[in-house]
């Protein structure tokens, strides 16, 4: 009987990467969605990096290592795709860390949802050691990621943690192999043309800051290349389309005037007084009264004395009342 073919293809590509390696090949292993195969292409290491691989790939069949000289990361991605097999293709870098669910929960969101084609999620910067810098904040909804994307932010979506189907992937020609960097802006861009795209609120991935990162070796040539990337997809779609998708529905542009958001915006501008004054009234009157109360009691962390003491008042007094 023929071997059933995996669900998801992990590709991985690597060069000079026995830093962090094996961990980030540990957090795929250790995924609980265990139906996979995971390509790794070893693009010209000098270091340890490609034993590390060999011994990986003796013990765990699921693992398929290419082994050659060094042609670059956009090459080696479209290498790894077109030599792995499953329907759905997921991208994982050498230094970074996959929560155990990654897998899982984006495959059960794209078997629930057969119009996305492209899935991200967010994630935690954290720095070599691995300790926590802070969330990626990355944008929900089709409308408002191509927006993003036309903008040029290729963080949009991140590609350490992207899911996407191969078919689309085929359908609008892989990676182009002009773009040495921002080849996922100029790929998320074409995917996004063709399909939905989208990003879980779950953080499904570490992804690992240091001074040896692509995002930071080669943050010269992104200007450059983004703005080819930008000109392209408004030859592709017209300048109309891209003017109408730069504002789309569902992005709001209306001046905040509900008493809570106004009390964010006094924040902002360092009016803590005026804040506590919309955010009583949002407590009052408001139908988010938790979160208010929560933005009170921050307020009172954050502000003076006096307004730590006004705002022990209030709080007090509303609890006494309700």
């Amino acid at each position: 009987m023929a071997e059933e073919l995996p669900t998801v293809s992990v590709v991985m590509t690597v060069r000079n990467g026995e830093t962090f390696l094996a961990e980030a090949i540990e957090s795929i292993l250790n995924q609980t969605f265990r139906k996979f195969e995971f390509v790794i292409v070893d693009d010209g290491s000098i270091d340890g990096t490609s034993q590390i691989l060999k011994n990986f790939e003796q013990k765990d069949r699921r693992i398929r290592v290419v082994v050659r000289e060094n042609r670059g990361r956009t090459i080696s991605l479209n290498e790894g795709i077109s030599i792995s097999t499953g329907e759905l293709v997921a991208i994982m870098d050498g230094d970074d860390i996959a929560a155990s669910e990654r897998l899982r929960k984006q495959v059960d969101f794209l078997n629930e949802n057969q119009n996305c084609v492209a899935l991200g999620a967010e994630v935690m910067f954290v720095d070599a050691e691995g300790r926590p810098l802070g969330r990626g904040n990355h944008p929900r909804g089709h409308a408002v990621i191509r927006r993003r994307l036309l903008l040029g932010e290729g963080t949009a979506i991140s590609q350490p943690v992207v899911m996407f189907r191969r078919r689309a992937f085929q359908e609008i020609g892989g990676y182009n192999e002009r773009f040495e960097v921002a080849q996922d802006l100029d790929l998320f861009l074409r995917l996004s043309e063709v399909g939905l795209v989208e990003n879980l609120p779950d953080i499904l991935l570490s992804w690992r800051q240091h001074p040896a990162s692509v995002n930071r070796t080669r943050f010269k040539d992104w200007r450059r290349i983004m703005q080819e990337i930008i000109s392209a997809a408004i030859r592709r779609i017209g300048p109309e389309r891209f003017a109408e998708e730069l504002f789309p529905a569902e992005f709001d542009f209306q001046f905040p005037n509900e008493p809570l958001a106004l009390a964010r915006l006094a924040l902002n501008g360092g009016q803590l007084r005026t804040a506590l004054s919309y955010a009583w009234r949002a407590l009052i009157n408001g139908p988010r009264r938790l979160s208010a109360l929560d933005f009170i009691i921050a307020l009172g962390i954050r502000g003076s004395a006096s307004i730590a003491l006004k705002v022990r008042y209030q709080v007090l007094k509303w609890c006494r009342g309700n």
